[in-house]
């Protein structure tokens, strides 16, 4: 088993998120620092969360096989699912998660406000 100890490290930063009168916040630093038309600079640690992940190498290159093998088909099901997530379907919804805002600006903001 590989060491994601790297990643546990994130674990209270996300934990913190939460909503106020200015948007997601750790309570100290915004989540976003900046929104364009085209793209969403994140807050430093989503950043570096997003390059550790690949770092420690917990990303599954079949992400789309296996969430379809798992039955999951949209965003609600990968939330809903996580709580009881082995290490296979976890390492694909965080990959669908982390590769999402590639293609879509703002899919890490949708992703933490579903989640609630």
């Amino acid at each position: 088993m590989k060491d994601y100890q790297k990643l546990y490290a994130y674990l209270p930063y996300f934990e913190k998120l939460s909503r106020d009168n200015n948007g997601l916040t750790d309570g100290k630093n915004p989540f976003v620092s900046e929104q364009h038309l085209l793209y969403t600079e994140y807050a430093k640690e989503m950043v570096e969360f997003a390059e550790c992940f690949y770092e420690v190498g917990f990303v599954d290159a079949d992400y789309m096989e296996t969430l379809d093998e798992y039955g999951i088909t949209n965003a609600d099901e990968m939330d809903c699912n996580i709580p009881t997530a082995d290490e296979r379907l976890t390492k694909a919804i965080l990959t669908k998660m982390i590769r999402d805002e590639r293609f879509t600006s703002d899919a890490w903001v949708s992703y933490v406000e579903k989640s609630g």
